[in-house]
């Protein structure tokens, strides 16, 4: 890498040498030949390494101008800042930072994304302008990222050379069939798509309350909500169903990721109509509206919406594209491949561009704060009210004349297709004084139309979100003076009226979320696990209880668990015969689980658990769990697996234990 300031560019600079021969056989036959790697020299700190060089894109603007998009490959041994493969994509539209700010956007909100720069290129010595690197996704953006090795699976039907444009099928959310790999999790082979198979069927029977469910195990929801956030505040309509998906499934928390490629930001062919504002939601095919149907997913997104803007990211982002813009301003007059060729052209359109970001930020802004007033009907110990607007009541405080003495037991109900639904919340309630206060998030209602002219633009309606909340075991003598909601800035006060029918959330799952299970299981004695068992509440093993395990049978625990058993009364996980082949694993998975403790416990003759979509590679194994501790346990006799203890993205802490054989 060279970094020249002053004289033409104050941008770090990419050089690659090339012979005449190479590229007059990249050049032979276009486009096909430039598919195809040359031989080439890369400068990496003042010294030449071996590199690879070919054109890349799938359509004309790509490779037609003198100006051409290319990739680079570095060898094994020899990386460019960490990186094997790398893209110099020539800028697409007349803006220039289109796909440069998009992805610094993503990056900044915490998505996964490739790493990008804004640098010159050289050619031979010679001059070729400016360019956006791009991180070529591989293996290495996801260890570059902490995250562990894995599927990354691309979705392309679309361009000319894909793979599987002559398959037939039509949607990327029809089959796995016609999506590909770009990373791969070696423990299973490379035609193994179990994952994905599941997560299409899922999107496929999106109207099913099961598969909702199933899909917000399956996927992280976070992470998803960050991405609708993201097509929304970059104003980009091109992740399509049949082109520039790009998804990774984390093989050991069992969840999908989405992963920004190609955005094209702010692109002005999808800029708001005149007298429109910017589209808050962008559904356009059969993914985006299944996850629009989920409570989880709406909650998630809303939430990085809210937090985007009151941490005041908008601000420090559009800081970053004036610095950008100014920056390109300075090179452009000097870069001998610009296009369009004209300096003021293109200086106009980023003045635009810049104007389109702010614009787009100011008008979701306004969805993530005050909408029409929240409405409330109380009477003897029964509260309704109704969500409108277009984002969540994230909480509710009511207020009552007197010291509100005993916790009253608490239930929500809201009407579906399938009858009235309750949640009951009363572990959830803080009591303060004459204050009740209740933090779920409840969501507004929706109803989605296709357009008459084209079936495939999909139109979401937010219509008000009605519910009942039933207070038992309450004093009806209390007089509410109050009712104040916080729907994502600050308290205000909500408006007494009319009690509202509960009109049935037609498609959305998890109007508010699904209660959490605290209370604990208790096991004691001996246990007997004949198969696969998985448990969601939180779980307690006294001491001395033996836990006889099955040829395969394993226990996935979903909860936070307290094994703790004494120098006197272990607690012991073992074959269930001793002549019978290993049993399979204890694991511990996910959030929920934080804190387990094992103390005093014997684990022996397991192995591990490898099922069409997890594998846990040891007798304990431990993912997405923090603060765990063991203490003095023994492990012994594994087989199959080479791990006794095996933890990934985990914290955990291990005293005074021993393992054997």
């Amino acid at each position: 890498m060279t970094k020249l300031t002053g004289w033409k560019t104050d941008l770090e600079t990419i050089r690659l040498y090339v012979s005449e021969a190479e590229l007059s056989r990249l050049n032979a036959r276009m486009p096909q030949s430039g598919l195809r790697y040359v031989k080439g020299r890369l400068m990496v700190n003042g010294k030449l390494i071996k590199a690879k060089f070919r054109y890349r894109g799938d359509f004309m603007y790509h490779w037609t101008y003198h100006k051409k998009s290319i990739r680079i490959k570095t060898s094994k041994g020899k990386l460019y800042q960490g990186i094997r493969a790398f893209n110099l994509q020539a800028p697409k539209f007349p803006e220039q930072l289109n796909n440069f700010l998009a992805f610094k956007l993503a990056r900044e909100m915490g998505l996964l994304a490739p790493r990008t720069k804004l640098i010159r290129f050289f050619l031979n010595e010679k001059d070729m302008g400016i360019y956006i690197f791009i991180e070529q996704l591989k293996e290495m953006t996801l260890r570059h990222n902490g995250l562990m090795p894995g599927d990354i699976y691309r979705g392309e039907i679309m361009g000319p050379r894909d793979s599987f444009i002559d398959s037939g099928v039509g949607s990327l959310f029809e089959t796995a069939e016609v999506w590909d790999k770009v990373s791969v999790n070696n423990h299973y082979p490379l035609e193994h798509k179990a994952p994905l198979s599941e997560f299409l069927r899922l999107i496929q029977h999106k109207q099913s309350p099961e598969a909702q469910k199933a899909l917000g195990n399956l996927l992280d929801m976070d992470a998803w909500g960050k991405f609708s956030a993201f097509e929304a505040l970059a104003q980009t309509d091109h992740f399509h169903s049949n082109h520039n998906y790009r998804i990774y499934f984390d093989p050991w928390r069992g969840k999908f990721i989405p992963i920004v490629w190609d955005p094209i930001g702010w692109n002005p062919h999808w800029k708001a109509k005149p007298g429109q504002k910017v589209a808050s939601e962008r559904i356009q095919h059969n993914l985006h509206a299944a996850l629009f149907m989920n409570g989880d997913f709406q909650r998630a997104r809303h939430q990085v919406l809210r937090d985007f803007f009151n941490s005041g990211k908008d601000v420090e982002f559009l800081a970053l594209a004036s610095k950008s813009i100014a920056a390109m301003e300075r090179e452009i007059p000097n870069d001998p491949l610009l296009r369009p060729g004209n300096p003021q052209t293109v200086k106009a359109n980023m003045k635009d561009f810049f104007k389109r970001i702010r614009q787009g930020f100011a008008d979701i802004k306004e969805t993530t704060g005050s909408g029409p007033p929240i409405q409330f009907h109380y009477k003897e110990g029964k509260l309704n009210f109704s969500v409108p607007g277009n984002h969540p009541l994230w909480r509710f405080r009511m207020i009552f004349d007197q010291r509100i003495r005993k916790s009253p037991k608490v239930q929500i109900s809201y009407r579906t297709p399938a009858g009235i639904i309750t949640v009951p919340v009363s572990d959830e309630i803080q009591l303060e004084g004459n204050q009740l206060t209740l933090t779920k998030g409840f969501l507004p209602n929706f109803k989605t139309t296709s357009s008459r002219l084209n079936k495939k633009i999909i139109k979401y309606e937010v219509i008000p979100g009605n519910y009942e909340i039933a207070f038992a075991d309450f004093n009806k003598s209390l007089q509410l003076i109050s009712l104040q909601v916080d729907r994502g800035r600050d308290w205000e006060e909500a408006v007494p009226g009319s009690p509202s029918p509960l009109r049935s959330f037609e498609s959305l799952y998890a109007p508010v979320p699904e209660p959490t299970i605290k209370i604990p299981l208790v096991w004691s004695g001996n246990v007997q696990i004949k198969n696969v068992k998985k448990i969601q509440q939180p779980l307690i093993i006294k001491a001395g209880t033996r836990i006889h395990m099955g040829p395969g049978a394993s226990l996935i625990l979903e909860g936070r668990v307290l094994a703790q058993g004494t120098a006197r009364n272990p607690i012991r996980f073992l074959p269930a015969t001793s002549s019978q082949s290993p049993w399979g694993t204890v694991a511990l998975t996910g959030r929920k689980a934080n804190g387990s403790i094992f103390t005093h416990c014997l684990m022996e003759g397991g192995s591990g658990f490898k099922g069409k979509i997890l594998e846990y590679s040891a007798m304990l194994s431990i993912h997405d769990v923090q603060k765990v501790t063991i203490s003095d346990c023994v492990f012994r006799d594994n087989g199959i697996a080479d791990d006794m203890v095996h933890a990934v993205y985990s914290d955990i802490q291990v005293i005074r234990t021993k393992f054997k054989g």
